[in-house]
């Protein structure tokens, strides 16, 4: 089995848009809650820089990339990183979903670096665990 995420997906469906920016780091992003995204970072060849992460962001998280080159934010997060006026380098993408007819090359990398999941034990990788609350309004007082 080979287990692809989401982040790599929504990178490489940029990297074959007519939209790609020459030269530049592509930063997928997913929104998880308040300032907080689920993000990664790779190169415009597809190479990893970064691994999935869950990270709260403001104006100087990602400052010292963004100074070196152009950073393209794709993904739903990146309506929120427009709010955060990060300048010039900063391209945002929030239309770029991640398309399974790039699934294939994905997959076929993995299979020939031999990045195998284990089927007896593989879980998906959610990044963070999540927490179920109730609404405060919903709880009935006593």
């Amino acid at each position: 089995m080979i287990a692809l995420s989401t982040l790599e997906l929504l990178a490489d469906t940029y990297r074959h848009s007519p939209d790609t920016v020459n030269g530049c780091l592509i930063r997928p992003v997913l929104d998880a809650r308040r300032m907080e995204v689920y993000t990664a970072l790779y190169d415009s060849d597809g190479q990893c820089l970064e691994p999935m992460r869950a990270l709260v962001v403001d104006e100087t998280t990602f400052a010292s990339e963004l100074s070196t080159r152009p950073v393209v934010f794709v993904g739903n997060g990146a309506v929120k990183m427009e709010t955060l006026g990060l300048g010039d380098n900063a391209h945002f993408l929030p239309d770029v979903e991640p398309l399974a007819e790039h699934m294939p090359s994905l997959a076929e990398q993995a299979f020939m670096e031999g990045r195998f999941a284990d089927v007896a034990y593989f879980e998906p990788y959610y990044i963070k665990d999540f927490v179920a609350t109730v609404k405060k309004h919903l709880i009935p007082h006593h």
